[in-house]
């Protein structure tokens, strides 16, 4: 997946009573912040490849045919519950910190809060294709039987 993560609207203000050992050279800070979270994964469908068969022409038009107007739209839907897990969150972020653990604390609870949405996004994409199974199909092909030569009768 690539997911991201960047704030924006971040205002660092002056504060009192932090935890730690902020002094007059490193003051403590109020951060207000908004964490823009993106998450993106590429979705790939894989359907057979007739080539590598051992069919013949009926035969494989036949598949072709399944593949095209059952198969490949069942795996489109896939895909398309899969994609939910794709988008864009912004959440509000505030907390209290010496000014020089700013920035790290900051990365700290943006990357937390990440892994958690995309936990919970991940899930829910899993379970709307999951839903969409098991996908049970019959499947017939219907080709006259091929002539054998065999020299005989």
């Amino acid at each position: 997946s690539n997911n991201s993560f960047r704030s924006e609207n971040t205002r660092l203000t002056r504060a009192q009573h932090c935890e730690g050992s902020c002094s007059d050279s490193d003051p403590c800070v109020n951060v207000s912040t908004t964490i823009v979270c993106t998450y993106e994964v590429p979705i790939n469908v894989d359907l057979p490849n007739l080539s590598t068969m051992s069919l013949n022409e009926c035969e494989r038009q036949q598949a072709q045919n399944w593949i095209d107007t059952v198969l490949s739209p069942h795996e489109e839907q896939h895909r398309q519950k899969f994609q939910t897990y794709n988008g864009t969150t912004r959440r509000p972020l505030t907390f209290t910190t010496c000014n020089s653990q700013a920035q790290g604390e900051l990365d700290t609870r943006a990357e937390a809060l990440m892994t958690s949405e995309q936990t919970t996004r991940q899930a829910s994409a899993q379970s709307l294709s999951d839903a969409l199974d098991p996908f049970n199909f019959d499947f017939e092909i219907n080709c006259p039987e091929e002539e054998h030569p065999d020299g005989g009768s």
